[in-house]
């Protein structure tokens, strides 16, 4: 697990937002607004991912339908280091998770 909420962007959710990608895991807060968009101590708090980021390929992958940023995480065991090219703000930065169990 990499400890964060997400929703996947698609087209229309990027045209809606202004989003500059059509594709990726956008990170963010639960539903009700109250559930924190990264968990705190996870592995994606440890590697410094942010609310906002743009969660765009794991290892080089995109991250787009079919393919699920949870369905692409299942592809690893916990202890295994991925790397994560994310958008923020206005530039592309990579960031190595190690993954965690499920808890």
């Amino acid at each position: 697990m990499l400890g964060l909420r997400y929703i996947m962007i698609t087209p229309t959710l990027a045209k809606f937002e202004d989003l500059k990608y059509n594709y990726g895991a956008l990170v963010t807060k639960g539903d009700d607004g109250k559930e924190p968009a990264i968990v705190e101590g996870s592995p994606a708090d440890k590697a410094g991912i942010r609310e906002d980021d743009i969660i765009l390929e794991i290892n080089a992958i995109k991250v787009m339908p079919p393919q699920s940023l949870s369905s692409l995480i299942k592809n690893y065991s916990p202890g295994q280091t991925v790397g994560l090219r994310i958008a923020r703000v206005d530039k592309i930065i990579v960031v190595k998770v190690k993954l965690d169990e499920f808890k």
